[in-house]
């Protein structure tokens, strides 16, 4: 959690111009720049796919696609991670309708 810590100090120092001082360390540039341009992106803005197939499968290449995010963030593995997001949907399938 501490990259996705500094990541946030980053952002806040040098685009919001917060005061360094308010900061223990900002070291996050690498993860402060890719955090602060993914918030902009317009692959995040596009509408959801029309089908249930081809919403399953554009949730999937936007979930692989931000895995990044989540090796910032979670200590778990990816895979542990996917299984347990499946069968949260399995149990409760109203979460994969558009």
């Amino acid at each position: 959690m501490h990259h996705f810590y500094d990541a946030q100090n980053y952002i806040c120092y040098h685009y919001l111009g917060f005061d360094k001082s308010l900061f223990p360390m900002i070291e996050g540039e690498e993860y402060g720049e890719r955090v602060f341009q993914d918030l902009f992106d317009e692959e995040n803005t596009k509408p959801k796919e029309k089908g249930f197939a081809k919403y399953i499968y554009s949730r999937y290449k936007k979930w692989w696609g931000n895995r990044w995010k989540h090796r910032i963030v979670y200590p778990e593995g990816l895979f542990t991670t996917f299984i347990v997001q499946a069968v949260s949907h399995l149990m409760k399938p109203a979460t994969l309708h558009n």
